[in-house]
């Protein structure tokens, strides 16, 4: 693998990271959600899914 590649991966990790923390504090249930924010918070979480399937086999590759 080399750097470009590293660099890139890198970065898919820090947004995949990022997109799930947003996702855990809307499951927070110390609110009601808002509709659009329901809807959001459902088109993350099918977001994640399909980054979990494409990072998955990068990450077993890697450890």
């Amino acid at each position: 693998m080399n750097e470009a590649e590293r660099q890139q991966l890198i970065s898919e990790l820090k947004e995949f990271h990022k997109e799930l923390k947003s996702y855990k504090r809307l499951l927070a249930p110390e609110k009601e959600l808002s509709e659009p924010q329901k809807r959001y918070r459902e088109s993350l979480r099918e977001k994640l899914v399909r980054k979990i399937g494409k990072l998955k086999e990068t990450i077993i590759q890697l450890t």
